[in-house]
């Protein structure tokens, strides 16, 4: 069963991968979308493919399962984590190929990625206020497809040893001051509205 609101459009994709696990695709979907560019070696070849499958269509759309499906671990050495000091050069890679799609939802993606970047400035300003650290649902719970999840891998390995949690939990060896490693995401499962 699919939420609603958990069905994602191509404008949700502008600013970032809204799609951050193991996905579902009718093999026509597939061949009609071109499938994965192979050249983008360095990353984000999952986000460039969705952007295509969503174009394909008028009303392509991915939804995203609301339970846990699958556990997913991300390794210092995962190109989720190794594609960040590419990042700019990716978006700029993904934005071309999606020249026309960009163009015609420029305030949609603009405004999106203004959203995340006032989203992170409040979480920064929260715990500069010491009213709580955020900290901590962050690394337990980092965002998908705009850095987040790299974030969190790249925090918890400079600054602990790494403790394993399932999403939404807290270890019951963990301690105030210990921020707990993200060992998986919040996971999901997608599938194409493509009939």
């Amino acid at each position: 069963m699919v939420e609603d609101d958990a069905s994602r459009a191509p404008l949700d994709f502008l600013s970032h991968n809204c799609c951050p696990a193991t996905c579902l695709v009718r093999v026509r979907s597939f061949a009609d979308s071109g499938g994965y560019d192979e050249a983008m070696r360095s990353g984000f070849e999952d986000w460039d493919f969705f952007l295509s499958l969503l174009s394909t269509r008028v009303d392509a759309h991915i939804a995203i399962a609301p339970e846990e499906l699958i556990i997913y671990r991300t390794a210092t050495t995962s190109s989720n984590i190794t594609s960040m000091s590419h990042r700019i050069d990716l978006m700029r890679h993904i934005i071309g190929r999606h020249h026309d799609l960009y163009v015609e939802h420029l305030e949609a993606a603009l405004t999106g990625i203004e959203a995340i970047s006032l989203s992170r400035l409040t979480l920064w300003e929260t715990l500069m206020r010491g009213e709580h650290n955020p900290s901590n649902d962050f690394l337990r719970h980092p965002s998908c497809g705009d850095g987040g999840m790299a974030t969190a891998v790249r925090l918890s390995t400079r600054s602990m040893t790494p403790l394993t949690t399932r999403p939404g939990t807290l270890p019951s060896t963990a301690t105030p001051t210990e921020i707990p490693a993200p060992e998986t995401t919040p996971t999901t499962t997608t599938t194409t509205a493509h009939s």
